[in-house]
């Protein structure tokens, strides 16, 4: 199991390096396949206010948007808002969820998601939340082992997707902001 996340760490390392900025979400989710088997992921965050919203969404092997259309129609009802509200009281934790003992499988069986482990966190150096969540179909649930290694390395995956974004925009010659004019002093 250590030799699994060592190894997987390493990998989303090297991705922060050498993947293209444009492709990182998807490699890092194939990376993680090496530590945790699952189908498809979500993989958003924004800026938190009251009420969340989501400023990205990046879907990793699902339709976004038949998905956007779908959670349209559900997101106001109470057992969607109990669900995602349970993630973010436990921010930071792995949590592993059946969806259809929570009621919200009118959303997610149809893109085939029958099990899920999700993690909210906050990331309070750029004042942003992430939530990631894998999927999986059948019956299989995650395990406690797998939800561990799951909430031990988002933490270092998202330190490897602001690297590759840095990294990036330092190869692009961006920068984030416009550097302030140089400072003069007025006469008095």
């Amino acid at each position: 199991m250590i030799l699994r996340l060592s190894h997987t760490l390493r990998e989303l390392q090297r991705l922060s390096r050498e993947a293209p900025a444009a492709t990182f979400q998807d490699d890092a989710f194939e990376a993680m396949k090496e530590l945790i088997r699952f189908d498809t992921g979500f993989w958003g965050g924004g800026i938190p206010s009251e009420p969340a919203v989501m400023h990205y969404v990046h879907l990793y092997r699902l339709p976004l948007t038949e998905m956007n259309a779908a959670f349209e129609k559900v997101k106001s009802r109470p057992k969607h808002i109990a669900w995602i509200s349970n993630q973010a009281i436990n921010a930071g934790r792995a949590l592993i969820s059946d969806v259809r003992e929570w009621g919200i499988d009118d959303f997610y069986t149809p893109f085939g998601v029958d099990q899920i482990v999700s993690i909210y966190l906050q990331d309070v150096d750029l004042g942003l939340y992430h939530v990631l969540s894998l999927y999986r179909s059948g019956e299989e649930r995650f395990t406690e082992q797998e939800r561990l290694l799951f909430e031990s390395a988002v933490p270092h995956l998202l330190d490897a997707y602001r690297e590759s974004k840095l990294r990036h925009i330092s190869a692009s010659g961006s920068s984030l902001v416009t550097p302030p004019p140089a400072y003069t002093r007025l006469p008095h």
